[in-house]
């Protein structure tokens, strides 16, 4: 878009002093008025001459000059070459401008020639593009105790490189510096969860009672956090990243097993405990042949108390130790009812061979004896479904015989009274 500008005021001397002064004016105007449109379509260079004969044609009016200014303003910014041959018109327009607007076009030249050297400032500023994006790129992140340091200074020149020179990157540069971005981004990431995990862990080890609310909040942001960066590739991460990670994970990760195995050690005591209140319970009924009702209730609630600490626990041979004591519980529960019944049983025995003794006793049994001896031995007490096969078979034989010793009218009476009579429960043994 280069334009010969010392034709501009060679054309305007060349004008024929005949030439009527108001058609130069009305071709003047008309040519700003096709810039205008010129502008409109995107046409610069046709707009810009156009903008060039207006200012030939009336060179005292301010208004087409001012107008090649802010076009070069707006459309010739970073030329430098039409700065200057900007700059050298309005020097030159200064003795043709009507004297009460040169001021305006100084002011213009100063403007213009400020940004002029800007402009010339930032060339002699302006890095070796290819160099810097090679070593942003390539950047070796190898010392873990400058690496976070180092990850701010480069994506600070990551931002800067691509903010002040993205016009002068090519496409394969902005690429490798963006993967780059994001690359240190994750990095950055990962240290400042690694700083906060450990914020996490400072904090826990102040916790002075390890199930309260406060604690438990801590160890789930532990957890937390953890799960975080346990989702990414750690084995992948530059040696100085991989090195500070890798010290906080395996930190936390010993304080939250150590905190875990405190807290299990005291459910396991406490496990213990009920443990052992149930089995001096369960000795003692043993001792004295009774109780084992209570053993049955008490060895129930003890499995559901044990089963509820082991799921507490997250120490893997402490939940082994509890789930042992609590299968012991539960054999102990079985030989407690396994002792239930052959109590039952042997009171039932008793009553048995007590019907057998009086029955034995009597040489001719009569109505009335029969039924003083079902009434005498208690026999209708005993709940058939408690008792072994044995002493079933010598149950069942007794009735029969004393059944069969009375009229059916007696009998049925009887029979009635096995059906009906209340039977002792096996939860009185």
């Amino acid at each position: 878009m280069k334009v010969i500008l010392s034709l501009c005021i060679l054309c305007c001397a060349s004008i024929s002093n005949a030439q009527d002064l108001n058609d130069k004016r009305a071709l003047a105007k008309s040519a700003h008025q096709l810039s205008k449109a010129a502008v409109e379509r995107q046409e610069w260079t046709t707009a810009k001459v156009l903008l060039m004969n207006a200012f030939n044609r009336h060179p005292e009016k301010i208004s087409y000059l001012s107008a090649l200014y802010e076009f070069n303003r707006q459309y010739e910014p970073q030329d430098p070459q039409a700065m200057n041959e900007l700059i050298e018109l309005m020097e030159r327009a200064q003795y043709l401008i009507a004297p009460q607007h040169i001021h305006i076009v100084q002011q213009y030249i100063a403007a213009l020639r400020k940004k002029n050297e800007q402009f010339q400032q930032t060339e002699l500023n302006t890095p070796n593009l290819d160099h810097q994006v090679k070593l942003l790129t390539q950047i070796q992140l190898l010392s873990s105790s400058s690496v976070k340091l180092q990850i701010n200074e480069t994506l600070g020149q990551l931002n800067d490189l691509l903010s002040l020179y993205s016009d002068s990157l090519n496409d394969q540069q902005k690429r490798s510096l963006h993967l780059q971005q994001n690359r240190l981004s994750r990095y950055s990431r990962l240290l400042n969860l690694s700083e906060e995990l450990k914020r996490y862990v400072n904090l826990l080890k102040k916790t002075t009672l390890h199930e309260s609310p406060r604690a438990k909040a801590r160890i789930l942001m532990i957890s937390n956090t953890l799960n975080i960066m346990y989702g990414e590739d750690i084995e992948a991460l530059p040696k100085g990243v991989k090195e500070l990670v890798d010290h906080e994970l395996n930190s936390a990760e010993a304080e939250l097993q150590s905190y875990r195995k405190q807290i299990a050690e005291k459910h396991h005591q406490r496990a213990i405990k009920i443990y052992n209140h149930f089995i001096k319970q369960y000795n003692q009924a043993v001792d004295h042949h009774q109780g084992f009702q209570e053993v049955f209730k008490e060895g129930s609630k003890t499995v559901d108390a044990l089963r509820g600490l082991q799921l507490k626990m997250q120490v893997p041979s402490l939940q082994v130790k509890v789930s042992e004591l609590t299968r012991q519980t539960q054999d102990y529960v079985n030989y407690a009812l396994e002792a239930q019944r052959i109590m039952y049983n042997r009171w039932a025995a008793k009553l048995c061979l007590t019907a057998r003794t009086l029955l034995d006793e009597e040489v001719s049994l009569s109505d009335d004896e029969a039924v003083s001896i079902f009434e005498e031995s208690s026999l209708a007490q005993i709940n058939v479904r408690y008792i072994s096969p044995e002493v079933s078979s010598i149950y069942h034989q007794l009735i029969q015989e004393i059944l069969a010793e009375l009229p059916a009218k007696k009998a049925i009476l009887i029979q009635r009274k096995l059906m009906l009579s209340e039977k002792r429960k096996l939860a009185t043994f």
